[in-house]
């Protein structure tokens, strides 16, 4: 039962976020700012990344092995979500900003 209330409350990402955020929010500063790192794929945090590109207004990569059909990540982005694209459909804040 505990590991079932656990799943439906997110716990297990919500904790995994919370300890990589600062990870996160760095390396995509430094993204943003000089473009994307030597290798396409490297740990972050707590978070195997790849696809790290910048985008316009920030950055965004795909976490390793987050689905078969669609694939999942991360994108900072300061002044709020653009409009979906081709390739990207939607972006979720995954908490309030600061």
């Amino acid at each position: 039962m505990v590991v079932i209330g656990l799943m439906h409350f997110d716990v297990p990402y919500t904790a995994r976020f919370a300890l990589s955020e600062a990870s996160l929010e760095s390396f995509a500063r430094t993204v943003a700012a000089r473009g994307g790192p030597e290798s396409d794929s490297q740990w972050v945090g707590l978070y195997p990344l790849t696809s790290i590109e910048r985008i316009e207004g920030g950055a965004r990569f795909l976490v390793s092995h987050t689905g078969f059909l669609d694939q999942y990540g991360f994108a900072w982005i300061p002044q709020g979500a653009p409009p979906p694209s081709d390739e990207y459909q939607a972006y979720e804040q995954p908490c309030s900003p600061r």
